[in-house]
């Protein structure tokens, strides 16, 4: 737990002097705070999803998902990632993980 609080610290230090990142639509982000929720594989993924949506959505083709939210006016997005469990450099899970990480940083706005 040590490790992880001077690990959290030292890339808020970083984070405070990044230059923001511009998204599609030209908004810019300076900070996103991740939470991720990881899973032993894809199908768990997905029960857990469709059990805990509150639209009722039926998350059966999913292969993760986010979450994601902006405060504007401090510029800084809050960003909750679900995906299964990297297992390897460049896998398809670990691409999942940076793909959702980006939705924290522009939001749907990612994919235009």
């Amino acid at each position: 737990m040590r490790k992880l609080l001077i690990l959290i610290c030292a890339l808020s230090t970083v984070a405070a002097n990044a230059e923001p990142v511009e998204c599609p639509d030209g908004e810019t982000i300076t900070s996103v705070l991740t939470v991720f929720k990881f899973f032993n594989n894809v199908s768990e993924l997905q029960r857990y999803l469709t059990e805990h949506s509150e639209t009722g959505q039926d998350f059966s083709d999913t292969e993760a998902y986010s979450f994601c939210w902006r405060d504007k006016e401090n510029n800084v997005a809050y960003c909750d990632v679900f995906v299964a469990k990297p297992t390897m450099v460049d896998g398809p899970h670990t691409m999942s993980v940076g793909h959702e990480v980006m939705h924290g940083v522009c939001g749907d706005r990612y994919h235009k």
